[in-house]
């Protein structure tokens, strides 16, 4: 199985977690030039939410997921959430790292903070 595959399931995993905590998915994949946002949603407080995907192989990953967030992704990410704040102006703009392995999935929510 080819990385877009697996990263595709990934995402297909994040998005079910997502719908079943109440998160409605905007977007998937959403490409903006200069990054392009795994997941966007919008939480029941209605605002908005760039969901960073990460997953790593095998049980008891989440730990080394997390970690894969380093620091020219958290530069992109900025720019991601600045592009994402102009065009949901009237939203507050979070963003969350779902971290995923074989068995477990944990969503870290304003996992990077830009104010």
């Amino acid at each position: 199985m080819n990385n877009r595959t697996i990263g595709n399931q990934a995402e297909d995993r994040a998005c079910v977690f997502l719908r079943q905590n109440k998160y409605q998915i905007l977007q998937r994949n959403w490409y903006l030039g200069f990054g392009e946002i795994d997941i966007l949603a919008q939480n029941r407080q209605k605002e908005i939410c760039i969901i960073e995907v990460k997953y790593v192989a095998g049980a008891h990953s989440l730990d080394r997921a997390k970690e894969q967030v380093h620091y020219f992704k958290q530069k992109t990410l900025q720019k991601l959430y600045l592009a994402t704040s102009k065009c949901y102006p009237k939203n507050r703009v979070r963003v969350h790292v779902l971290a995923l392995d074989d068995e477990n999935i944990e969503l870290v929510e304003d996992a990077i903070i830009y104010e």
